[in-house]
């Protein structure tokens, strides 16, 4: 028993003296988590005083400080302890042996995290130590930060970043595990500090390897958070506000609001610490406070395109005062709490053949990864709706991938709007089918009798509107739109600044993405390029293109006939290519009686912009009738 009340369970882990237990609270009938240090440790002061600096930041992500204290042994040996919220679920460490996560359920994860992180940087106080270990998540869908302040305390010593050999500060250490969480949680490898079992993310030349170099199809905005913060220099400009802002923006719920201090940050201090006198241990407890009330986070409620499960689910149910610690149906999993899958777990009194792993249920499953399902409601919505779990951030997920059977408690008004809502999307798909047939056949009528427009054009009048048609052998097409063309990526090849290429200003550039080690696009892709709309068909007898850099490889391709750009690159005919091009402008001669609207540039080799990294830069294109 620690201080007459905390009956010691399961021993969870060990480090350097250090035991992390899980613990029955002989007062309320609950579950607790219980460190406890020698009293001639030189950490057990620093651990109080992480204690109580921990119980200063009031946030429901963050597993709770309940009881700390200096006591001593029936042999009088002293030793210190902190009691802590116990947390029931799966931490990040054990979800990724399954693989990665899908990256909306990994933004949305990282997220909860930084908003979490944002309210306690805005007081001066750090985690220290967030690995993945330290991440879990709850039965009930929710996330909570395990070892605030107090696990580090138990690891002191300098931070150091390996991938650089960079000593950190603790807040600036929050942050590059932050965006290391976002890396492991999409690529299954951590880049941040050491303390974790999820293996190492691989770098080259002391820098990281990006996400979508380790794990294809990982969406850019994703990619590039964790590339900027891990590079290095951003660590000191972004915030945790700035990272949950912009994983909010890509997972669609609101934009958190910056957090707000009502009172100056605490002041990391050694606190004085003052052993609290005897305990009467038959004397009553005081009554619990309304805001020591146990809440379930609630869960974004949606099914990932790329599994058929679910994470919502209903509350776990809470332990009853008559629930026997030897039952393991009445004691569930197990927490973890810094020390990762240890070979030292054990369970006290129970053979070491018999120990359940950590976080996962006594029959070896997980009731978040496998929401249950009723007869009535075949989906985990329902369970969501009958517990009611409170959100973390204040609201559930606004998307369900797969659609539920309607509830009977729904609001009779909103069949009526999902009506207006269908009708209306039905008579816009109408009118877009009816204008594609239009468009198609005045193409083909333009194309149908040659002697027709010869007749049209002797009477006076163009071949189209606008007079387009009227010109030289040799002048320019005018372009309407430039299309960035990635068929093997997932988030294009920067989309905003295609206009560049066709405004007839070489002092601007469309430039693709910068590819590492290699001119083939690093091994990743065939090729990448740019689609050249030239509003309808169109004869093409040259292609000229202005670049920077030196030397590129690419192919001039048409796609005849067609009325809308091709999927992909097999839609499209060489019509042309120009090998080891140079800086400047080069002319590129098309098969004769080339007919197209579309105008494709396929770029398969770049050229070098700095160390090794390869970028295709494309300040001007001229298509030639």
């Amino acid at each position: 028993m620690i201080a007459g009340r905390y009956r010691l369970t399961d021993l969870l882990s060990e480090h350097d003296g250090a035991r992390f237990w899980r613990a029955e609270d002989a007062v309320l009938s609950r579950d607790v988590a219980v460190h406890v240090v020698p009293g001639d440790d030189p950490r057990a002061g620093p651990m109080l005083d992480a204690a109580r600096l921990a119980a200063v930041v009031h946030d429901t992500r963050l597993l709770r400080v309940l009881d700390a204290d200096e006591t001593t042994t029936e042999q009088d040996e002293p030793y210190a302890y902190v009691v802590h919220e116990w947390g029931q679920g799966r931490s990040v460490d054990l979800l990724l042996l399954d693989g990665p996560l899908s990256p909306r359920r990994a933004a949305w994860l990282v997220k909860e995290v930084a908003e979490c992180l944002a309210a306690c940087h805005v007081q001066g106080i750090a985690h220290g130590r967030l690995v993945p270990e330290n991440v879990l998540i709850n039965d009930a869908g929710g996330v909570k930060l395990i070892g605030f302040v107090v696990d580090a305390s138990l690891h002191p010593g300098i931070i150091t970043w390996p991938l650089t050999g960079q000593e950190l500060q603790e807040h600036e250490a929050d942050m590059v595990n932050l965006a290391s969480l976002l890396y492991a949680a999409l690529t299954g490898r951590w880049p941040g500090t050491p303390g974790t079992d999820v293996p190492e993310a691989p770098g080259e030349s002391g820098r990281v390897l990006r996400p979508r170099q380790v794990r294809a199809g990982v969406p850019r905005p994703l990619d590039r958070i964790c590339s900027q913060v891990l590079s290095g220099p951003e660590i000191a400009v972004l915030t945790a506000h700035d990272v949950a802002s912009r994983l909010a923006d890509y997972v669609g719920d609101p934009t958190p609001s910056e957090p707000t201090l009502l009172q100056d940050p605490v002041e990391r201090r050694a606190y004085a610490w003052t052993p609290a006198q005897d305990r009467d241990n038959d004397a009553d407890p005081p009554a619990r406070a309304p805001e020591d009330v146990d809440t379930a986070v609630g869960a974004p409620v949606f099914f990932d395109d790329d599994t058929a499960v679910g994470w919502s689910e209903g509350a776990p149910t809470p332990r009853g005062p008559g629930a026997s610690s030897d039952d393991p149906a009445a004691s569930g999993p197990a927490q973890s709490e810094g020390g990762g899958r240890s070979s030292a777990t054990q369970v006290a009194g129970t053979p070491v053949d018999g120990v359940r792993p950590l976080f996962v249920d006594d029959d070896g499953g997980s009731r978040w990864n496998h929401p249950a399902r009723n007869d009535d409601h075949g989906s985990a919505v329902r369970s969501m709706e009958d517990s009611q779990p409170s959100s973390a951030s204040g609201s559930l997920w606004p998307l369900i991938d797969s659609e539920a059977p309607e509830s009977s408690t729904q609001h009779s008004g909103r069949g009526w709007m999902r009506l207006a809502i269908g009708l209306t999307v039905l008579v816009v798909m109408v009118v877009a089918v009816l204008l594609a047939f239009n468009l198609g056949q005045r193409s083909s009528l333009d194309r149908l009798d040659p002697a027709e427009s010869d007749a049209g054009a002797s009477d006076g009048t163009s071949a189209t509107a606008t007079g387009e048609d009227d010109g030289a052998p040799g002048e320019p097409w005018p372009i309407q739109a430039a299309i960035d063309f990635d068929p093997q990526g997932s988030d294009g090849e920067n989309p905003e600044l295609t206009g560049d290429a066709i405004d007839g200003d070489t002092g601007t550039a469309w430039t693709s993405l910068r590819y590492e080690n290699r001119p083939d696009l690093g091994g990743l892709k065939s090729g990448v390029g740019l689609v050249l709309d030239l509003g309808q068909q169109r004869p093409v007898s040259a292609v000229q293109v202005t670049l920077r850099g030196e030397p590129t490889d690419f192919q001039v391709l048409a796609a005849p006939g067609r009325g809308a750009v091709p999927d992909g690159r097999a839609g499209f005919s060489q019509v042309g290519q120009a090998q080891q091009a140079g800086a400047g402008r080069t002319t590129v001669e098309v098969a004769p009686d080339t007919t197209t609207r579309y105008v494709g540039l396929w770029f398969t080799s770049l050229p070098q912009v700095d160390d090794a990294r390869y970028q295709v830069q494309v300040a001007d294109v001229v298509v030639r009738r």
